[in-house]
């Protein structure tokens, strides 16, 4: 029997590929509930709306913290990284839909901050989800 490293890597790397794009979806799915929840909480509730870029940033950290783990939890190696491309493909899908949907968007200095910011977060939860 011949082992082809080719098909092996290939297999892995889609395998991967495929884990990350759950663990993608997974977070806009947790995002736009936590967002639901957070929006009758606002409405419910004499809460400021002044509260509300702070909490779309603390709502977006903590899905993409617990998406990474969800799909490290999966693996036993490269949780860092399989988390922290998730993190990394979040930041930059929100960032092409800001590009189209919003007609000011800018792309300055602060944004590859919240590129790095979310690679990191990712990271984190990855990191968590392999070694727990």
């Amino acid at each position: 029997m011949q082992f082809d490293i080719n098909t092996h890597n290939k297999k892995d790397s889609l395998e991967s590929f495929l884990y990350i794009l759950k663990g993608v979806l997974l977070s806009y799915i947790l995002t736009l509930i936590c967002f639901l929840i957070f929006a009758g909480i606002i409405n419910l509730t004499s809460i400021s709306y002044n509260i509300i870029p702070i909490s779309t940033i603390v709502i977006s950290a903590i899905c993409i913290i617990i998406s990474a783990f969800y799909i490290s939890k999966a693996t036993t190696n490269r949780g860092w990284l399989r988390g922290g491309s998730v993190g990394l493909l979040y930041v930059l899908i929100l960032l092409v839909a800001g590009i189209f949907l919003v007609p000011d968007f800018n792309l300055t200095y602060f944004t590859l901050i919240k590129i790095l910011i979310g690679f990191i977060i990712g990271s984190v939860g990855g990191i968590l989800g392999v070694n727990m």
